[in-house]
């Protein structure tokens, strides 16, 4: 609990307080919410792309390869390491640089 100063007496009133009791005077204390974005944008994107390479390796690669295509197995490998090295390079960017 902290003492602020009365906008009105300038007398100190409780931070919890609604009103000044020596006056009288409303007082709205809210504190101020300011929202921080942690991870900046890039490296979130980073990781969107890493997500939708995997997702889209496994989904094209994998019944490819199911169907006997050469190319379909190594399609899968290739699309999951490389998402999967996307997600990681974003995951440690938001980290290193925290925003």
């Amino acid at each position: 609990m902290a003492l602020v100063s009365c906008p009105e007496c300038q007398r100190e009133v409780s931070n919890v307080a609604t009103a000044c009791p020596h006056c009288g005077y409303p007082l709205d204390l809210k504190p101020e919410v300011t929202p921080i974005e942690l991870t900046g944008k890039k490296w979130k994107l980073f990781q969107a792309w890493g997500c939708g390479l995997i997702c889209l390796a496994l989904i094209v690669g994998i019944p490819m390869a199911a169907s006997g295509e050469s190319a379909g197995e190594g399609l899968a490998i290739l699309g999951t390491l490389l998402g999967f090295s996307f997600f990681i390079v974003g995951r440690l960017g938001g980290w290193w640089h925290h925003g």
